[in-house]
């Protein structure tokens, strides 16, 4: 099985789990509690825009249960706002507000639909080689950055001022962590 974290996209090969239920959902729940899952029974996990809706504790803790329910090898597919390409549209539009406003909300997110509530507000930032080090510590490998996760079109493939604004990369389980012991997730 190939699980959609946070999706609304309907593909044949992916089921859809989102703290909301509406069309296409396969599993109301959240990321940080995949005990709809047995363990390693999840072949594939993608995730776009999820991980920086949550702490540091709900990221770890979500980190921890996909790498509970991912197989051996198993892939995680992850897209978040990348901190170091919206920086960089900010220095170079310096002073134009639409612009200022623009990475704003993809820097702190927005308040999206009333169901949301709390959860559109993002909570943590990412460049490469953070995102990089969180992958590590919760037990994945083979890091690979790339321009489009080749999946969804969804936020993944966000163009803002001409810069692609979104980290995406892919990643491998390589090893079971049960708690991960680092500041990253303190």
């Amino acid at each position: 099985m190939k699980l959609h974290i946070g999706g609304t996209i309907v593909h044949p090969d992916w089921k859809i789990l989102n703290y909301v239920d509406g069309d296409g959902v396969d599993y109301v729940g959240t990321c940080t509690d995949l005990s709809l899952f047995a363990d390693e029974s999840v072949d594939a996990i993608y995730m776009s825009h999820v991980l920086e809706h949550l702490t540091r504790t709900e990221r770890a803790a979500c980190l921890l249960e996909i790498n509970r329910v991912l197989r051996p090898d198993g892939e995680i597919y992850v897209a978040v706002p990348n901190l170091m390409a919206l920086a960089n549209i900010l220095f170079r539009n310096e002073g134009r507000l639409e612009v200022e406003l623009g990475v704003n909300n993809m820097l702190f997110g927005g308040e999206g639909s009333p169901e949301a509530g709390m959860y559109n507000f993002h909570k943590c930032g990412y460049t490469a080689p953070i995102l990089y080090a969180v992958l590590e510590v919760a037990g994945f490998g083979y890091v690979t950055f790339m321009d489009d996760l080749g999946i969804f079109d969804d936020a993944s493939n966000t163009v803002y001022r001409g810069v692609r604004v979104s980290l995406n990369a892919k990643a491998k389980k390589v090893r079971r962590v049960t708690e991960p012991h680092d500041i990253l997730f303190k």
